[in-house]
């Protein structure tokens, strides 16, 4: 079972399909989620993944048009019941069990899992709602994206450790030189450049009571964990919003907006064909560290939710408004709107992230740059604890 991942140079077109995206697209996007592997399960190994899928069903993670029959049916077994199949498949004498009884055993496994004190539990049930929770988390944090879509904006570049590291990149090739005949060809000088950043940590603690299991109450606990993903996914998009608004400083001591890079308007304006088309002149001069023209073209509109339709209206638009003439040399549909509630009425327009990484996410190696939940129990704590953990 693999999470469905959005390659980077793939966000301009889904920022496009996010926006006329209905009920059909969110299915496909769910059935995309869970996929079977080609190896031969055991029946028991198959109701275990169909459990764990049947319960994303129920807690209304995963649409049930977006599975087959068996994950529907595998939903309605309740967490007891699991367990007790759990349980009968490791000692055939738990059939003879109580719930009371049964509920306990289910705790106690899932408690010396977490504490460490059994390696390998004895049953499959802790492994299966850990399995469940994980899936809520990442679920909620892929889903999440549709409503934060700064966060397609970013590049994604992995990293060993915590320690500081420059984001090398190199500088464009310089232009090319005409050669006299009997002379030789130019040296092209080259340079590094790059800011230093290094990953962090932020995280939460969800909990999953005692008395949560015993009441089958597994559902709830999915989706906290779901919840828990989409505030992930908010954090890298709240960074980014500060990045853009604040005083961001570059490693040249020049904040990242700032008249001597050429990229601040002198007075605030909104969005109209004019300041459009000024955007686009200043970026097509734009210059890179071996001085030479990039001709970036902006690609993305980033806006307020106040100038959303405005900014629609200008990106769909052939003409200008209010007028019959067509606008001189203007292509409807030439960049993507994207607007986000924590902006007010500053703007910005961005070349396009697949050719110009201008925003650059830090992970963990081995993380994807998806947030990690692991589990722990606490003595005065009656239930086990999840910690989630997003290190970027």
């Amino acid at each position: 079972v693999i999470a469905k991942r959005i390659d980077r140079a793939e966000a301009i077109d889904r920022l496009r399909i996010i926006e006329n995206m209905h009920e059909q697209d969110q299915l496909e996007l769910q059935r995309d989620v869970f996929k079977y592997s080609s190896k031969r399960l055991s029946p028991f190994e198959r109701l275990r993944s169909d459990w764990v899928a049947g319960q994303l069903v129920r807690a209304g993670l995963i649409h049930e048009r977006a599975v087959p029959s068996d994950i529907r049916e595998a939903s309605q077994i309740t967490m007891l019941k699991f367990g007790q199949r759990c349980l009968e498949e490791k000692d055939a004498r738990h059939r003879d069990l109580g719930a009371e009884q049964i509920a306990d055993a289910m705790y106690r496994e899932f408690r010396d899992w977490a504490e460490g004190t059994a390696r390998q539990p004895a049953s499959a049930f802790p492994l299966a709602a850990e399995d469940v929770l994980r899936k809520a988390l990442l679920l909620g944090y892929d889903e999440a994206q549709a409503g934060e879509p700064l966060t397609f904006l970013y590049r994604l570049q992995a990293t060993p450790d915590f320690k500081t590291i420059r984001l090398l990149q190199k500088s464009e090739v310089p232009d090319l030189q005409p050669v006299a005949e009997n002379n030789g060809f130019p040296q092209a000088d080259m340079c590094d450049y790059g800011e230093e950043k290094a990953v962090g940590t932020k995280g939460i603690v969800l909990s999953l009571t005692r008395q949560a299991i015993i009441n089958n109450d597994l559902s709830t606990a999915a989706l906290t964990a779901s919840g828990a993903g989409a505030a992930a996914r908010r954090a890298e998009a709240d960074d980014i919003h500060a990045m853009l608004t604040s005083s961001y400083l570059m490693k040249d001591g020049t904040e990242l907006f700032h008249a001597s890079r050429n990229n601040l308007a002198g007075a605030a304006a909104a969005p109209s064909v004019s300041t459009v088309d000024a955007i686009r002149l200043a970026m097509a001069g734009f210059t890179g560290p071996s001085d030479a023209t990039l001709n970036m073209y902006p690609s993305v509109l980033i806006c307020g939710r106040g100038y959303e339709g405005t900014s629609a209206t200008l990106r769909n638009a052939q003409y200008l408004p209010m007028q019959e003439a067509i606008t001189p040399g203007y292509t409807p549909g030439s960049f993507v709107v994207v607007s986000d509630g924590r902006f007010g009425n500053e703007w910005f327009m961005l070349a396009d992230p697949r050719y110009h990484s201008g925003i650059v996410k830090l992970h963990l190696e081995g993380s994807a740059g998806q947030p990690q939940i692991e589990f722990m129990t606490q003595f005065e704590y009656d239930g086990v604890q999840g910690r989630v953990r997003h290190d970027y």
